[in-house]
């Protein structure tokens, strides 16, 4: 190995001892403290959209559910309908009821 790959190994193992590489990037032994809260932000930003698309499909399609059910009432009043003007007319025909 190479003066600089041991260098670096010495280093890495005496700081791994000491427990200093809580944050220890492979390009450099360096710290990125900054850009610490960035990772948050994002994940923030992200969950947030995610909820308003899963919220809005939910709103969506509960009103797709009334809407159905609705229409399945509203279908059943018409047969139901239908049915008591074909029993008027079958008792005018047979009966001459009316």
């Amino acid at each position: 190995m190479t003066r600089h790959t041991d260098t670096f190994l010495v280093s890495f193992l005496k700081r791994l001892r000491k427990g200093m590489l809580e944050n220890f990037s492979v390009t450099g032994m360096t710290r990125h403290i900054p850009h610490r809260g960035f990772t948050l932000l994002v994940a923030v930003v992200l969950s947030s959209v995610a909820l308003a698309i899963g919220l809005s499909l939910l709103g969506i399609s509960y009103k797709q559910v009334l809407l159905a059910s609705a229409a399945k009432q509203s279908q059943n009043a018409f047969y139901a309908a239908d049915s008591v003007l074909e029993c008027v007319l079958y008792f005018d025909q047979q009966m001459d009821a009316f």
